[in-house]
């Protein structure tokens, strides 16, 4: 996959919180194992500060499309259909299915 600059600097950090933050090793072998307990852990944030995680996560998703330049009414990619409570094409794990 390739990244434009500023992408591939985001990335980046990702991999070294993952690293720094111990979210791989032995039992996190693969980076999606890390990211997927710090997602997880993300969540336990949101419930301790009674923050609403899907928002959170709809707001992310919106400007990670605006970093990727791609607009809200692009067409969907393939398995892809238009969600009206997100207001975008998203897949099967959408916020509304």
């Amino acid at each position: 996959m390739k990244l434009n600059n500023e992408a591939t600097k985001r990335a980046t950090k990702v991999v070294q919180l993952l690293r720094k933050e111990k979210y791989s090793g032995p039992w996190a072998p693969s980076p999606d194992d890390g990211l997927v307990r710090l997602l997880a852990d993300a969540r336990h944030l949101c419930d301790g500060f009674e923050l609403n995680y899907a928002e959170l996560d709809r707001e992310a998703y919106r400007m990670y499309l605006e970093d990727k330049d791609v607009t809200l009414n692009a067409p969907p990619a393939k398995g892809e259909a238009y969600c009206a409570n997100c207001s975008h094409y998203c897949g099967p794990e959408c916020c509304d299915k």
